[in-house]
């Protein structure tokens, strides 16, 4: 059996499944990760929000922004649905300002895990939402398996393609 992640370049995971040998992140905690084209940037919302987590991400998000970004592209990941957190959310609203503000000419993407798959672009940053792994039930067990997807980045050197896979094919 072959595990996809091991054969794409990079792999995100909440959890790192068994099997797993290909370069990967783990989406936790905060901190980056610098890649060639692309730079990734764990942010922590898993108590509700940036602050309400972790205080310090803050200045070291600021100070990422501050040092500048050589990276045409810039993966944000939040372990909770992005959306949920930014209903209602001042600090939600100032991130996507400062996202806007210190980072103009980049390829935006949030990434973060809620109930469905999701992808929407407002203005100019792609809000991507990929669904966490349903509970198991025998009675719509195929269903279950047939919608299972992971979300596919194919980067270039000038583009970003996404689209969502079936992990059963």
């Amino acid at each position: 059996r072959t595990l996809r992640a091991n054969e794409c370049d990079l792999s995100a995971f909440t959890a790192m499944p068994d099997g797993v040998t290909g370069k990967t992140i783990r989406v936790t905690n905060y901190g980056r990760e610098d890649q060639e084209h692309s730079l990734f940037l764990k942010l922590d919302n898993s108590r509700g929000g940036i602050s309400d987590t972790k205080k310090e991400q803050w200045e070291w998000l600021l100070n990422v922004f501050k040092k500048g970004v050589p990276q045409k592209n810039v993966f944000i990941t939040f372990p909770l649905d992005f959306e949920k957190y930014e209903a209602g959310s001042i600090e939600a609203e100032i991130l996507k300002k400062k996202i806007k503000e210190k980072l103009p000419d980049k390829n935006i993407f949030i990434i973060s895990y809620g109930a469905e798959l999701k992808y929407d672009v407002r203005d100019g940053i792609r809000f991507i939402t990929v669904s966490q792994f349903p509970e198991f039930s025998y009675e719509n067990a195929r269903e279950i398996v047939n919608n299972l997807k992971y979300g596919l980045f194919t980067i270039t050197d000038d583009d970003v393609y996404f689209e969502f896979k079936n992990i059963i094919q």
